[in-house]
């Protein structure tokens, strides 16, 4: 999920930035400042999962994304857009906390081939997440884009809670 808020966003960019009668460049820097915040945030995810559990931190971090989205949603100036589109960053304690509770429960050769698993469908999402961005941008507006993470934030939140 740490990759799909970022690249099903990119399609938008031209239809954001006339929503918000922006300039491009400042949708772009949301880009750069999610990322920016997202790597921060990988440095941080690992110790505090260790010290307050997987699951709280995946519940916090899923929370946060679902309040960030929800605030793309209905922000009506730049800098509230942009805000949030940071806050979104939290999506990367999926990927962090995920391969954290893969080395919890596999094996050392069982987790080298899972991790391998987790590294494709990584590559897999990053491919197809423009694509899916651009049809839903096709189809409706920008907007079904941050709804469509909204989906699949709380089916994250949902599993976490329920099944993990």
């Amino acid at each position: 999920m740490a990759m799909l808020p970022n690249f099903s966003f990119i399609p938008s960019i031209t239809a954001v930035t006339s929503y918000f009668n922006s300039d491009f460049s400042v949708m772009q820097f949301s880009i750069s400042a999610y990322l920016v915040f997202s790597s921060l945030l990988q440095i941080i995810l690992g110790p505090l999962s260790d010290r307050f559990g997987r699951r709280t931190i995946l519940n916090v971090c899923f929370t946060v994304f679902i309040i960030a989205t929800i605030g793309c949603l209905v922000s009506e100036h730049t800098k509230t857009f942009i805000f949030f589109r940071i806050l979104q960053a939290t999506a990367v304690s999926g990927m962090v906390v995920g391969r954290a509770i893969a080395a919890d429960i596999f094996h050392s050769t069982n987790l080298n081939s899972f991790l391998g698993q987790i590294a494709i469908t990584m590559a897999l999402v990053t491919i197809f997440a423009p694509l899916l961005g651009g049809f839903l941008l096709s189809l409706f507006d920008w907007k079904a884009i941050f709804y469509f993470l909204l989906f699949c934030a709380l089916l994250a939140l949902a599993y976490n809670i329920f099944l993990l």
